[in-house]
C-alpha cells in the first residue's frame, strides 16, 4: 500500500464527513497545503510590562497591537520588521510557565553586527559559537525563555 492510499484511509472518515476535505488539503502528492505560515508564536511570561520593555527595546520589536485581554491582562502582539511570524506576550496559559520555551532561532545575514548591536543594547548573549551549520549565540529573555541567534554557514560572513 502506497502512503497516499494510507493516508487516504486514515482520513476516508473525514472525507465522508466533510466532502472533497482530502481534494482540498493534499496537493497530489500527498502532502498537507493547508498551512500558509505560522503567524503567532505565544512567549509565556509572568511580567507583561517588563516582557514588552525588553522585546521593544533591548531586541527591537514594534508592538502590533495592545489591548486588554482579561481584567489582569493584555494582548500584546509584537513584530519584527521584516519577519512575518509575530509574538504574543502571553500570561493565561496555565500549562506555558514562563521560561518554558527554549530553542527559538532568529536568522540574521550579519551575526557579528547583530551581536554588537544586541550587547550594545544590553543584552547579555552568549559569544558567538561556530558549528558546521552555520554560526550562533543565546540568550534568555528576562523569564528565562531561550533564543538563539544564527547566521546559517550559506550566508556569506560580513
Amino acid at each position: 500500500m502506497k502512503t497516499t492510499d494510507a493516508r487516504f484511509l486514515q482520513y476516508n472518515k473525514l472525507d465522508q464527513c466533510y466532502p472533497n476535505y482530502l481534494t482540498n488539503i493534499l496537493d497530489g502528492k500527498g502532502v498537507l497545503t493547508v498551512f500558509k505560515k505560522i503567524a503567532v508564536v505565544s512567549i509565556p511570561v509572568k511580567d507583561q510590562s517588563i516582557s514588552k520593555a525588553f522585546y521593544t527595546e533591548i531586541l527591537g520589536c514594534k508592538i502590533v497591537e495592545e489591548m486588554p485581554f482579561s481584567p489582569d491582562t493584555k494582548w500584546i502582539k509584537l513584530e519584527w520588521p521584516g519577519v512575518e511570524t509575530r509574538l504574543v506576550l502571553a500570561t493565561w496559559f496555565p500549562q506555558m510557565h514562563p521560561g518554558s520555551i527554549q530553542g527559538l532561532v532568529l536568522v540574521t545575514d550579519d551575526i557579528a553586527g547583530t551581536h554588537a548591536e544586541l550587547k550594545k543594547r544590553g543584552l547579555a548573549i552568549s559569544e558567538i559559537q561556530k558549528e558546521d551549520y552555520g554560526q550562533e549565540a543565546t540568550f534568555q529573555d528576562p523569564d528565562g525563555n531561550g533564543w538563539v541567534l544564527q547566521q546559517p554557514a550559506s550566508v556569506k560572513k560580513k
